[in-house]
Formats: C-alpha cells, structure tokens, sequence
C-alpha cells in the first residue's frame, strides 16, 4: 500500500512542499547594526587622532621670547651627622613681576 499525499500527482511523487519563509532575525540585525557602528567609531576615532597627531605647533618666528626665564638661586642646605643633605624649604604666598611693572601672585 502507497500511502498518498495531499502534494502528490497523478503521475508521480509531485513536487516537494514549500518551506515556509523563515522569521525575522532580530539578532542578526542588532549584531549587524552594532559591528557597523564600532567601525564607524573607530574609523572616526582614528581619523582624528591622525588630524591631531599630525597637525604643526610651532612659535618660531611669531613669539618674540623677550623675557628671561626667572630661575631662583640654589637653596644653601645643612648637612647632617650622616651626610645627608637638608633644605628648609617653606611654601608661601608672594608676588613675582614676569612683566615690568604688573605684579601677579604667585
């Protein structure tokens, strides 16, 4: 006995069924969504470090370096018993003239 389905045809097996369409995958997409924006980022990222990293900073020729470096004299230090050396140093508030004749507190 052949059993028969509701597909068959009168001169064979007939065609095979459709496969029913397959769902939506949801993860594909987010998975997908989320590798195309991390390139994105990345390609951006390093599109402004190179803009950055190569960008020129110079002052050679527009500062004019008129005024010296104000470097304060050597602290005098007692030496120890043991030959260490030891310097009093105090840190309080004062006022230095970097331009002639303005005062700024240091």
């Amino acid at each position: 006995m052949t059993r028969r389905t509701s597909h068959d045809t009168a001169t064979g097996w007939g065609n095979p069924p459709v496969a029913a369409p397959r769902p939506f995958r949801w993860k594909r997409l987010v998975l997908l969504l989320v590798a195309l924006v991390t390139v994105a980022a990345v390609a951006l990222g390093g599109l402004l470090y190179w803009l950055w990293d190569s960008s020129k900073v110079s002052t050679v020729g527009k500062a004019p370096f008129d005024n010296a470096l104000a470097i304060p004299p050597l602290a005098e230090p007692t030496v120890e018993k043991d030959g260490t050396r030891v310097f009093d140093l105090r840190m309080q508030a004062g006022e230095t003239e970097f331009r002639d004749g303005v005062r700024t507190p240091t």
